[in-house]
């Protein structure tokens, strides 16, 4: 894979860039994490005097959809940047985008020397502005992908043991080929208060802690005292932690601490801590600790996909 970050200022001045961010942000009006991940590479291309243009989507348009243009989103992004960015409107507006369609990648591609994948988010599809554009422009990884990559690898292939396992949010078949991925003897799952299913259904050899008390009546809305106090014990011991989605409904406060208890928890460890999906950033966002964590992940369905092994086609592209 090529990365940008090892190109010169010789080879990117003058030379047009069609930059692949991820902008499919719920509220483009304020902040967040997807919109703070595109800045590094812009500055690198200003930085040596390329011209970047930024394509991206947001949300699922049937056509053209005011609603969800991207124009706020890269306003946020210009007011970062102290300067104007060239830009493409959202690129699912037009239904060839997910159909990966060679000859709207071919109209993409035109009038610009180089495409980088900066849209680690993205990247578990397989789209025209992913795949199919590398056959017609030198391709490279942006710097935010590059990060995504080597983090994320190293929780999965070389971490340091214990390593725990955090899964929270409310759909466990998202989650399955992470516990088959990552069980072994020096791992161990603490599941969220929405999963009270038979052990039966899960893989049989893994380490598996369910939730022994929870709040919110009988459909649990958090993680009970015994529960936080019980997983709080096995954090302490990790070396290596790894969380996707927030144990109970975070996004209201009343059920949010257990979620609060578990970050203060891995922060306290010292572990190497990564954490990603949209909830679970947006918990960490909101509660001010992104940057206590080691690295927080912009993809949700992306992040599960290569922490299961899978190979995400965005990135087999760029390999290519």
């Amino acid at each position: 894979m090529r990365l940008l970050r090892t190109l010169t200022e010789p080879k990117l001045r003058g030379k047009t860039c069609l930059v692949r961010v991820n902008l499919d942000i719920k509220d483009p009006s304020r902040d967040s994490l997807r919109l703070q991940a595109t800045l590094p590479t812009l500055r690198f291309l200003f930085k040596y005097g390329a011209k970047p243009v930024i394509i991206s989507h947001r949300g699922r348009p049937k056509g053209e959809d005011a609603a969800l243009s991207l124009k706020r989103a890269v306003s946020l992004i210009e007011k970062e940047l102290g300067q104007a960015v060239e830009w493409r409107e959202n690129l699912r507006f037009d239904p060839r985008e997910e159909a990966n369609n060679v000859a709207f990648a071919k109209e993409l591609a035109q009038g610009a020397d180089i495409y980088i994948n900066d849209d680690f988010a993205t990247s578990h599809r397989k789209a025209a502005s992913m795949v199919a554009i590398t056959e017609f422009l030198p391709s490279y990884a942006g710097l935010h992908l590059e990060e995504e990559i080597k983090n994320l690898s190293h929780v999965r292939d070389n971490p340091d043991y214990p390593r725990v396992v955090i899964l929270g949010g409310i759909k466990i078949e998202d989650k399955i080929g992470v516990i088959q991925k990552f069980e072994n003897a020096g791992t161990k799952f603490l599941l969220g208060s929405a999963y009270r299913m038979s052990p039966e259904a899960l893989p049989r050899h893994a380490d598996i802690v369910f939730a022994k008390d929870g709040i919110g009546g009988n459909a649990w809305q958090d993680i009970g005292v015994k529960t936080t106090e019980e997983y709080e014990k096995v954090i302490a011991k990790a070396k290596t932690v790894v969380w996707s989605g927030p144990v109970g409904k975070a996004e209201n406060a009343k059920y949010a601490k257990g979620s609060q208890a578990l970050a203060a928890a891995i922060i306290k460890s010292k572990a190497f801590s990564v954490a990603g999906g949209g909830d679970t950033a947006d918990f960490l966002q909101k509660e001010g600790l992104i940057k206590k964590f080691d690295w927080v992940s912009t993809g949700g369905g992306a992040m599960l996909a290569f922490l299961s092994g899978e190979k995400l086609p965005g990135i087999s592209a760029l390999e290519k």
